[in-house]
Parts: structure tokens; C-alpha cells; sequence
């Protein structure tokens, strides 16, 4: 098992704080009584628990498994960005702060710290769902 020191000193990684405060900038911006913003946010916040459950299984699981499912995998992290994509532009077409989407980076260069994200994101929601 990784722990979040040996994450921390990997590469282009995310951390904790910045996570939560990307998280506090988009919720801000998000208007619960607006069909279309819960219906965007809900889309990323599902994609993002999707990935984040094969990412946190991915080592638990045998090299051929992980083969087998490994496109699968991929299709739900593109999901993730695609879904993280259109909030953002959303969010910038209602006039909201999108600034948090650049410090992710973009998608062709930070693919991983997009995917550390979602299972912040994941975390977050799960830590609320208590």
C-alpha cells in the first residue's frame, strides 16, 4: 500500500490542500436550485467515483485482470476529463472563476494529477455520505 508521503514525492501529484480548495471553488460556483449545474456536477462527481473505485482496486487485482480491464480503465479516467472539460466550460459561460481548472494542468500533459483529482473527489464525497 502507498502511503500519502510516498505519493507526495511522485511526480506532477496533487496535494490534499489544493484538492480540497479546488473542490471549495467549484462547489462556490455550483447553484443548488439550478437543474443543469447539479446535473453537471452530479455527471463529473459519478465519473470520478467510478475511477477512483477500479484506481483504488488496480493493485489489489492479478496482472491478467488488470489487462483485461485495462481500456476499460483508460475509457473511465477520459470520462473523468471529458466530464471535468464541460464544467469547466459551463462554469465559464455562467461568468464563474474556472482558475481551479488550470492549476490541474491540461489533460495531454497531467492525465495523472487529473486522476488523483477524481479520488480526492471521491474521498470527499465519501467522507460526506457518512
Amino acid at each position: 500500500m502507498t502511503t500519502y508521503d510516498e505519493y507526495l514525492s511522485m511526480h506532477d501529484t496533487l496535494t490534499f490542500e489544493e484538492a480540497v480548495g479546488i473542490i471549495k471553488q467549484i462547489s462556490d460556483s455550483i447553484n443548488p436550485n439550478s437543474e443543469d449545474d447539479v446535473e453537471i456536477l452530479a455527471d463529473f462527481l459519478n465519473a470520478a467515483a467510478n475511477y477512483a473505485k477500479i484506481r483504488a482496486d488496480w493493485y489489489q487485482m492479478p496482472r491478467e485482470k488488470r489487462m483485461d480491464i485495462d481500456s476499460h480503465r483508460t475509457a473511465c479516467h477520459n470520462l473523468v476529463i471529458f466530464h471535468l472539460n464541460l464544467l469547466s466550460r459551463y462554469l465559464a459561460q455562467k461568468g464563474c472563476d474556472v482558475s481551479w481548472r488550470e492549476k490541474l494542468g491540461d489533460e495531454s500533459e497531467y492525465r495523472k494529477r487529473i486522476g488523483d483529482f477524481a479520488c480526492y473527489v471521491a474521498c470527499i464525497q465519501g467522507l460526506g455520505a457518512r
